[in-house]
């Protein structure tokens, strides 16, 4: 899919998220892109960053995810975007699901025959996770 806005590519990571598909959240970063998450390596590239969802997907279920992204700033065919999210993940082996709250900060990158893409996301816990029923 094509993203002709920043905003579309950031609606569709928020989607994403709620997802059980490694490949669907790497298409959204640029071939170079680098995923620098909290408490995490980084992930820089396809391979890394696909590397890194599709253990959690295949551990977790995330559902109540919502992000919301009140700055979001274009200079060309570059753009940031300042975020909050929450969201609760649930272990599909059962056990106790955590609520978690954060910042995100991303940067993207309109490339020509891809459109918009996500070159740098980083994220920060903005509280300790709550254990939720």
């Amino acid at each position: 899919m094509i993203h002709d806005t920043p905003q579309a590519v950031l609606d569709e990571f928020d989607r994403e998220i709620s997802g059980d598909d490694p490949d669907a959240m790497t298409r959204l970063f640029t071939s170079d892109g680098q995923l620098l998450f909290a408490n995490n390596e980084p992930a820089i590239g396809h391979s890394a960053i696909r590397d890194y969802w599709a253990p959690i997907f295949t551990a977790n279920i995330t559902t109540d995810a919502w992000m919301d992204c009140p700055t979001v700033d274009v200079h060309g065919s570059q753009a940031y975007a300042l975020c909050t999210y929450a969201e609760t993940v649930r272990p599909r082996a059962g056990g106790p699901a955590r609520r978690l709250h954060g910042r995100a900060v991303f940067f993207l990158r309109r490339e020509v025959a891809a459109g918009w893409r996500i070159s740098v996301a980083l994220n920060s816990p903005s509280r300790p996770a709550e254990e939720v029923p």
